[in-house]
């Protein structure tokens, strides 16, 4: 369900990958749960020319 949903979501912003997603969950009440995906739709596409790369530390 989740899958369908970001697909979605991601192509309604023209997104064509995600760089990250999370969950959060919250228990409300005794018989209810709240669970809550949020995540970073990104557009991706090839390098072009000469890159200079960044060593991450």
């Amino acid at each position: 369900m989740l899958g369908s949903f970001a697909r979605g979501a991601g192509k309604s912003m023209r997104a064509n990958a995600v760089a990250s997603i999370m969950f959060d969950s919250t228990e409300r009440g005794a018989t209810m749960d709240e669970i809550i995906a949020f995540g970073t739709a990104v557009v991706v596409s090839p390098a072009v020319g000469t890159q200079d790369l960044v060593k991450l530390s």
